[in-house]
């Protein structure tokens, strides 16, 4: 049996991708920038234009769009952010995605401040993964995902960052390490990718607009699991169908699932949307 795929969409550097390639998954990577660090396959391209050719392809479905739009470090008005800096008209992405990608199995990534603008999100933070730097994320996704415990994160030190301000007691702001903007000194570079498990990354962008990788690897775990267990093999061709997709089936094959039961059956034991078992069932009361 092949390898799920995952297609991440604005994928940066990397951070998610590789956190679903440790968790199981092939990895394919599409930005509209080159990302010459990205460690897995890589497609330059738009997002949009990129899963409208090749989407169908994956299993699963990651986008992390911009967060400039959202960021409540940026004044925003209406579908447009404001600003003198990268904010500025960057768009607000989340509910065009949604839309896109509603036929999929998908995960939608963004910052805290577009939690209103997501439908139902978890929230992950670097303490549920015993990573010093909290950096809260939210994701929203069309298949359930456990949300882990959130323990106490304020205040959380990474050993490399404090013995470095220790050095240099003038720069005592924790702000040095907090894995955004520009890095703001000799070095940080260093203990950014230290907090954020991206020894790969090289430049302070790379790992401001990342995610973690612990993140999207106890995301992708939960749902490779839940995949693998419903992936069923036509009765009909032998391709493996995975019942939690609709319609997704070889091409060619003649069978289509059952809405009610999941079952594939030929398409001619098909009545008003049931295979032929269920109906007799839903008629008879019985189990066939």
């Amino acid at each position: 049996m092949t390898k799920l795929k995952v297609l991440d969409l604005f994928c940066g550097a990397g951070g998610s991708g590789m956190g679903y390639y440790l968790a199981g998954f092939d990895v394919v990577g599409v930005d509209h920038v080159a990302q010459p660090r990205y460690p897995f396959e890589f497609i330059e391209a738009d997002a949009f234009e990129a899963f409208a050719l090749i989407g169908s392809q994956f299993d699963l479905i990651h986008a992390s769009p911009p967060c400039q739009a959202y960021s409540p470090h940026i004044k925003t008005d209406g579908r447009w952010s404001q600003g003198k800096h990268k904010g500025f008209n960057e768009p607000k992405l989340i509910e065009r995605l949604r839309e896109i990608l509603a036929d999929t199995l998908y995960i939608i990534e963004n910052v805290r401040g577009a939690k209103n603008d997501l439908i139902d999100p978890i929230r992950l933070c670097g303490g549920m993964f015993n990573l010093s730097i909290a950096r809260h994320r939210f994701f929203e996704s069309n298949i359930p995902i456990k949300e882990p415990e959130h323990l106490k994160c304020k205040n959380l030190t990474h050993p490399a960052a404090e013995k470095w301000i220790n050095i240099d007691p003038i720069h005592r702001n924790r702000r040095i390490y907090s894995v955004t903007g520009k890095s703001r000194q000799t070095g940080s570079i260093q203990v950014w990718k230290e907090l954020m498990e991206m020894p790969w990354a090289v430049r302070d962008f790379e790992l401001a607009e990342a995610v973690p990788p612990a993140y999207t690897r106890y995301i992708g775990a939960q749902i490779y699991s839940r995949l693998e267990t419903s992936r069923i093999k036509c009765e009909s061709c032998g391709d493996w169908y995975c019942a939690i997709h609709a319609g997704h089936i070889g091409e060619n094959c003649n069978c289509w699932p059952c809405d009610d039961c999941g079952n594939l059956r030929p398409t001619e034991m098909l009545i008003d949307e049931l295979c032929y078992y269920c109906r007799i069932e839903s008629n008879t009361g019985s189990t066939v």
